[in-house]
């Protein structure tokens, strides 16, 4: 019985350095990917800034913005027209 149980128990032992081997080329391949990306954003991604705009200065309280963000070799453009609130009222839920 234990000479059987022998081969079994040193099976392990041979295939440690294979899968260490695996598990090295697996983080190395990882690592490869994740260097590689692309800015493209995926589902769930973000790419975020914050940008403050003043209240309208001007006498009919409007104001017309085009805003141009170049990333990644685009251009994007966007066009915000704010308007001054005469009042405002928050009422509680």
């Amino acid at each position: 019985m234990i000479q059987r149980a022998l081969p079994q128990l040193s099976q392990p032992l041979k295939n440690k350095p294979e899968f260490d081997a695996i598990r090295v080329q697996g983080a190395k391949k990882l690592e490869a990917l994740n260097y590689s990306k692309d800015n493209t954003l995926l589902p769930s991604e973000v790419y975020a800034g914050i940008i403050t705009l003043k209240a309208p200065d001007k006498t009919d309280g409007k104001a017309k913005y085009t805003i141009t963000i170049p990333f990644a070799g685009e251009t994007h453009s966007f066009q915000v027209i704010q308007t001054k609130l005469e009042s405002y009222s928050a009422s509680a839920i």
